[in-house]
């Protein structure tokens, strides 16, 4: 479905339910421009209590593990 999306789609495709870590995304890099990572975002920041340095943590290792 995502590629016949992608095939016509004048805008970006992304992928952004149920995305919890890298591994929900992978199989679909090849497919998808990004993925939106929202519920599990926020968990990680009410679990922190804001922290700046857990957040960018998360973020970062998300996105490096893609990148691996």
């Amino acid at each position: 479905y995502l590629t016949s999306v992608k095939e016509i789609s004048p805008v970006p495709v992304m992928l952004g339910f149920g995305i919890k870590e890298s591994a929900d995304v992978k199989p679909l890099l090849d497919i998808i421009d990004g993925a939106i990572v929202g519920s599990n975002l926020i968990k990680v920041i009410r679990k922190t209590d804001c922290s700046i340095e857990a957040i960018k943590k998360y973020v970062s290792d998300f996105r490096n593990d893609l990148n691996s």
